[in-house]
């Protein structure tokens, strides 16, 4: 959500504060696209490595994870979500400092900066959630990953849709600083999913065996 929104407004608000033509200001997406392609990669190095570890430690068999797998005993938010506490933090530190740096006019490095930073993060988090998504729905990935993304462009449609409206109210840097503290709320959300997302998985598959018919015992 913050991605689009922040990439929706970039362009407008730079030209405005920094005087930029059109052709500049197209530019001014580079930041948050490469700091998004680099992080989406070293993410995807990173949950290869933490899964491995979860694997061994959980005396999964051979010690690897394969997608499918039974994971009913197995804590796969939390081996998903290691680090998304700090990539929270990074993604809302960054909104906030973008809008800062256009309400004082700092040097155009400065949001630029920002983009790469809150870029990197968010796509990181898009990453972990979408992988978490298709672990626990292996056999319909497609579908999943597409209502994941339907969502996302939802609320990015509203974001972008109140964002103008707010910063004139409140200006620029209050506008990002409150969407950098609902930012913020995805923390303790992750937290709960972490703590009990294995919990949740157990009752609901008892709850669908409870439902499945039982074949009649004849003795």
């Amino acid at each position: 959500m913050r991605r689009w929104k922040e990439r929706g407004d970039a362009a407008a608000n730079c030209i405005d504060v920094y005087d930029l033509d059109y052709l500049q200001a197209g530019l001014i997406y580079l930041p948050s696209g490469v700091g998004g392609a680099m992080a989406s990669y070293s993410t995807g190095k990173f949950l290869d490595r933490t899964i491995k570890k979860f694997a061994a430690r959980q005396g999964l068999k051979d010690g690897k994870y394969t997608r499918g797998d039974d994971i009913s005993d197995f804590p796969i938010e939390e081996a998903r979500f290691v680090g998304i506490y700090t990539l929270v933090i990074l993604s809302a530190l960054g909104t906030v400092g973008y809008g800062i740096s256009l309400l004082y006019r700092t040097h155009i490095a400065v949001p630029l900066v920002m983009q790469f930073i809150s870029g990197a993060a968010t796509s990181s988090i898009f990453t972990l959630c979408g992988t978490l998504l298709t672990d626990l729905n292996p056999k319909a990935s497609a579908t999943v990953q597409a209502s994941y993304n339907l969502v996302r462009c939802l609320a990015a449609s509203a974001a972008i849709a109140c964002q103008q409206p707010l910063a004139d109210a409140v200006g620029l840097g209050w506008c990002f600083g409150i969407f950098g503290t609902i930012m913020l709320c995805a923390g303790p959300l992750a937290m709960v999913l972490q703590k009990k997302g294995m919990g949740w998985r157990r009752q609901k598959q008892e709850s669908l065996e409870a439902k499945m018919p039982r074949a009649d015992v004849k003795v």
